[in-house]
């Protein structure tokens, strides 16, 4: 008896593990694995982040986020290359959530880098949310931000990004699923970049 117990209680924690989706991006190897096809909902860059918590950091963070945005040009003609440098800087996770009978919820986690002196190639980044290789350069990234709402937008739980103008790269994920029997929601991922000094 008791080896069958051992033997279910290994089963379950092997189970338990989660699965691997590529190799961790640290101060050691940024070399993010481009083959596994798999469109992430978190990502290696996440060990790079820390949540802010407290209401002077949540402010100040809201402050530089409106400031890029007033950067944000999307007519320039600067050239993109996968070979191009960027610094993680800033992530944020927002939206809303709505359960039939409970009621609405906001999300708005924000999060800063531990580590603003990592530098990833935009293929790197291209290649952590799966966006590979495969991108046309003409086409993407897209220098604007799309609005996506339908469940069958083509964009929809699919990471995109964003070339606002010469300074940031802007990953984003939204996944809408509106009117929904029991629940709703709209979850916006975003990862903002900046250009590494040379």
């Amino acid at each position: 008896m008791k080896r069958i117990i051992y033997i279910l209680m290994l089963a379950f924690g092997l189970l338990s593990i989660p699965e691997s989706s590529g190799q961790k991006a640290n101060s050691n190897n940024h070399d993010i694995n481009c083959q596994t096809g798999q469109t992430y909902l978190t990502s290696s860059f996440d060990n790079l982040l820390i949540e802010l918590r407290d209401k002077d950091s949540l402010e100040k963070f809201k402050l530089n986020l409106d400031s890029i945005r007033k950067s944000f040009t999307f007519s320039y003609d600067e050239k993109f290359t996968l070979s191009d440098k960027w610094n993680l800087i800033y992530f944020q996770f927002s939206g809303w959530e709505h359960w039939e009978g409970i009621g609405q919820t906001s999300i708005n986690h924000c999060y800063i880098t531990t580590n603003k002196d990592t530098v990833f190639t935009s293929k790197q980044v291209f290649c952590e949310f799966n966006i590979g290789d495969s991108i046309s350069i003409k086409q993407n990234p897209l220098k604007y931000f799309p609005t996506i709402y339908e469940r069958d937008d083509a964009l929809n739980s699919k990471w995109t990004a964003i070339l606002p103008n010469s300074v940031y790269l802007i990953i984003r994920l939204v996944h809408s699923y509106p009117n929904g029997n029991a629940t709703s929601w709209y979850k916006e991922r975003t990862y903002y970049f900046k250009r590494a000094k040379n």
